[in-house]
């Protein structure tokens, strides 16, 4: 199927919305998962050449595409995210060149990247259209042009074993991709003819952690790619720590009092300890808890109460 008129790139746009129109056909590769392009998607002219997509991504490094020639492994192109910053690199025949990023990439919102050919020996490169274009001369080549058309296919996602030239990461993409388009032409990622990889999931998974990711000064962890409220020392549970943990009622009827003994595992070589406990009362003079030392020297000891309102 050939991808609407209105998924096409458009200048001068602000960064999309989630949900904007802008953003087609997006992937997420919630681990390191490389899937080949079906087609080169080579331009009409040599001397052009265009990559445009959106990223989002908070990892520091990891190869986003990757390009080869297979007669000449020498001969290569690759954008990946070194250091937080995004590199462009190539090689058509006159050695090694490469453009990084001004500005770090990893912060886990969308931007947009065009690179495009300018002419025969100068490529571009720019992230939003807020930042400035920054451009490399390809280097003196013979047949640069021609070159390009000799390149496999593009990987998505990371490049393949043994590469060894071209990309300083070695590990694969994760994060979100969206409107990838090559030479103007874009991809259909959805379609039966691209074979992606089981973590691979069609739209846009959130793998980055927010402000309000975590309820009641929970942690938010990236555990296995995945996004995960670590919620101890705060006294709830649940997958954001929304709910309350189990918890017990003293005093029924404000007649019966209560008490809940529990005997600490000796860690005399721990250098600190914490304690977390959550609590709700209308009373403002209350005995809360209280840790004593062993029965040999049961004169040290630590003690929350309420007094007045205060603790």
């Amino acid at each position: 199927d050939k991808t609407p008129t209105w998924a096409k790139s458009i200048q001068g746009t602000a960064d999309p919305g989630e949900f904007s129109l802008l953003l087609h056909h997006a992937i997420t590769f919630s681990t390191p998962c490389r899937f080949t392009l079906p087609h080169t998607y080579s331009a009409s002219n040599n001397d052009k050449f265009n990559i445009h997509l959106y990223l989002k991504s908070s990892q520091d490094n990891g190869v986003v595409l990757f390009r080869r020639a297979s007669r000449d492994t020498s001969k290569f192109m690759v954008l990946e995210i070194v250091q937080r910053r995004l590199r462009f690199a190539f090689n058509l025949g006159g050695g090694s060149r490469e453009i990084v990023s001004d500005v770090e990439i990893s912060d886990g919102n969308w931007h947009e990247v065009n690179i495009r050919r300018i002419d025969r020996l100068k490529f571009a490169l720019r992230i939003d259209e807020s930042h400035r274009e920054l451009n490399i001369d390809a280097g003196s080549s013979t047949g640069g042009s021609s070159i390009l058309n000799e390149l496999d296919a593009f990987n998505v996602g990371g490049a393949p074993p043994g590469s060894g030239i071209g990309a300083l990461s070695n590990e694969g993409f994760v994060g979100c991709l969206a409107s990838i388009e090559i030479n103007h032409e874009a991809p259909d990622l959805y379609s039966s003819s691209v074979s992606l990889c089981p973590s691979v999931q069609h739209g846009c998974m959130d793998l980055s952690c927010k402000a309000d990711t975590c309820s009641n000064n929970g942690k938010c962890r990236i555990v296995s790619n995945q996004v995960t409220c670590d919620c101890e020392m705060t006294s709830f549970t649940g997958p954001q720590c929304k709910d309350h943990s189990n918890y017990y009622f003293f005093g029924k009827d404000n007649k019966q009092c209560g008490l809940i003994k529990y005997s600490i595992p000796d860690q005399r070589q721990r250098e600190s300890d914490k304690l977390a406990f959550g609590f709700r009362t209308t009373n403002t003079n209350a005995f809360l808890t209280r840790i004593e030392g062993d029965s040999s020297n049961n004169k040290q000891y630590i003690e929350l109460r309420l007094k007045d309102g205060f603790i």
